[in-house]
């Protein structure tokens, strides 16, 4: 039961989920044993971190006439780019070279 809370306490945190998976795989803890509490530990850090946003920007901290125009295009262009990845890593493996 410790090691679950211990698992909870550490996906609510933003650090890596590896720093605490990798070592308990080296133990043989088991993957049904670590997925519930580490999926409810990040839920709920994305809502602490969506109460935030929303307690910041409900306030008038941020000025109405942001755009996010720019957001929008950075987050396009990086699906764009890892989808590129993926296509060329299938291409790789499939024995296909692209010219």
């Amino acid at each position: 039961m410790l090691t679950k809370l211990a698992i909870f306490v550490w996906a609510v945190t933003p650090l890596p989920d590896d720093t605490v998976i990798v070592p308990l795989a080296m133990v043989n803890y088991g993957v049904r044993r670590i997925a519930l509490p580490l999926f409810v530990g990040k839920v709920v850090h994305n809502l602490v971190i969506a109460y935030v946003f929303y307690t910041v920007t409900d306030t008038n901290l941020v000025s109405p006439n942001v755009k996010t125009d720019l957001a929008l295009v950075v987050i396009v262009a990086f699906v764009l780019v890892v989808l590129y990845q993926v296509e060329r890593a299938r291409g790789g493996r499939a024995g296909v070279t692209a010219e």
